[in-house]
């Protein structure tokens, strides 16, 4: 007899995932294709498991993470419950509170079914803290040509999506393999519009390129090299403005 949780999955889904849940779903991606170890907690608990996604199907809404280790053997079952799954990256802790929708088997084994969010968190000092423009509603586009010292090169000019932003740099998110045209250290010359955010012209360098084959997407890791006063203050301002608010939005999904 099929399990609920093939079911649940072989059921036509009701909803497509949201633009918020497709940048989830990106992070998702990534954790899964390197194994990482994830901190899993219930709120209001303070034990810390264990577990790694073993499955992903955006087309539900959702993805599986394994058993948790230690086996979690409290007296109420995970089922409707909001859990927190939370990873370390680059000195940053990166976490999602997430709806267990279901407890059941994968391939044998035991698995838990979690509801894809709608806001990842992240939890960093003020002044390099990330506001996560790709979780939010605003339209963002960055245009930006690729400096070179030779002067036959031809220009290249490239355009994508804000990922994130803090007032040292931006991530960028492009389609299509970028490895071979920037690598680390490549010079940009941009032009950064997110609506009701900022805008500005800006020098960036390069610090890291990640290449996603799933997806075909290559996000750039910036430093702002080039930044007016004026530009870094309201940056600032408005980054502290969403900080604020994604604060509150935690708050809230802890109350009962």
């Amino acid at each position: 007899m099929p399990s609920l949780l093939k079911k649940w999955f072989n059921r036509q889904p009701d909803l497509s995932l949201s633009p918020a849940q497709h940048s989830i779903l990106l992070k998702l991606q990534e954790w899964w294709r390197d194994h990482s170890r994830l901190d899993v907690s219930l709120l209001g608990d303070t034990q810390i498991y264990q577990s790694f996604i073993v499955d992903l199907q955006p087309e539900s809404q959702c993805f599986l993470i394994d058993e948790l280790f230690p086996t979690y053997s409290g007296a109420i079952a995970l089922l409707d419950r909001t859990l927190k799954i939370a990873f370390k990256e680059h000195g940053t802790s990166v976490y999602l509170h997430c709806q267990c929708i279901e407890e059941s088997m994968y391939q044998g084994l035991p698995a838990y079914a979690l509801k894809i969010p709608q806001c990842l968190m992240q939890t960093q000092r003020r002044r390099g803290y990330r506001a996560l423009i790709a979780d939010m509603a605003h339209i963002s586009e960055v245009q930006f040509r690729v400096m070179s010292s030779d002067v036959n090169a031809p220009v290249i000019t490239i355009t994508g999506l804000v990922k994130d932003v803090s007032i040292w740099g931006i991530g960028i998110i492009v389609s299509n393999d970028l490895r071979e045209a920037i690598l680390d250290g490549t010079r940009l010359v941009s032009k950064i519009y997110v609506e009701d955010f900022f805008r500005a012209e800006v020098d960036l360098e390069v610090k890291n390129v990640r290449y996603d084959v799933l997806t075909n997407k290559t996000t750039l890791g910036c430093i702002f090299v080039s930044i007016s006063r004026q530009v870094q203050t309201q940056l600032h301002r408005r980054i502290i403005e969403i900080q604020r608010l994604q604060a509150r939005l935690m708050h809230n999904s802890q109350l009962v």
